[in-house]
């Protein structure tokens, strides 16, 4: 039609070339979402007191903070002090 507005046309083109990746990008969010809130729970259960550990090559590098003041020291020990 002659005076028509090619707008109309031109977001349905649009929405159909990006529907797909729109899509898959909803998909994602959605799962990770569901990942996050449920995920923590699961892994927790599933990993009992192993949750709780650091591994030692990592425990070597972080430093090692007596939060509760019960270790006598200055509060904080770093690798070299062990």
């Amino acid at each position: 039609m002659p005076g028509r507005s090619p707008r109309p046309a031109s977001v349905a083109h649009a929405l159909e070339i990006t529907a797909r990746a729109i899509t898959c990008a909803a998909l994602i969010m959605v799962s990770v979402f569901a990942a996050l809130v449920v995920g923590d729970n699961v892994v927790m259960t599933l990993l009992g007191t192993h949750a709780w550990w650091t591994p030692r090559r990592l425990d070597r590098l972080l430093p090692h903070i007596d939060a509760e003041g019960e270790g006598g020291g200055q509060g904080v020990s770093t690798a070299a002090d062990r």
